[in-house]
């Protein structure tokens, strides 16, 4: 529904369309379910998830490299790697950091430059090289 209301209404600001989302839904008999959204987070659905702009594809190697390269020089600023990354949104770069990290084993370090090393020295190293054998 709310993937409708943003295409047809475009112009519109995110609060008007957190309006016309409860009116269909309400209209729709779906009101006992869904209570009245706020513009913010009609947004942040939009901006996240439904954008058919989001790239939702499963992440490649060579975009996980380059993401972990802009996230060296930029640090944790999600909007600004993003921008860098095509079709990824701010909320996808958080969690495959963190996934990242997850997945890598690092729970703490002591400080910024600290993982900033272990990003150099083993995780971009292994995804080099799984990139250069076509992973």
């Amino acid at each position: 529904m709310l993937r409708d209301i943003v295409q047809e209404n475009q112009h519109k600001g995110w609060q008007d369309l957190a309006q016309l989302l409860f009116e269909k839904m309400k209209k729709e008999g779906e009101h006992t379910l869904y209570k009245m959204r706020k513009g913010k987070q009609v947004r942040e659905r939009w901006l996240s998830i439904l954008d058919p702009m989001i790239n939702q594809n499963k992440w490649s190697a060579a975009e996980e490299y380059s993401f972990l390269r802009h996230w060296l020089r930029l640090g944790n600023k999600w909007k600004g790697i993003s921008e860098q990354l095509s079709g990824r949104c701010e909320s996808q770069c958080k969690n495959r950091f963190k996934l990242i990290l997850r997945r890598e084993g690092i729970k703490e370090v002591a400080s910024d430059k600290e993982l900033r090393d272990v990003i150099k020295r083993r995780i971009l190293k292994g995804l080099k090289r799984g990139r250069r054998n076509g992973d």
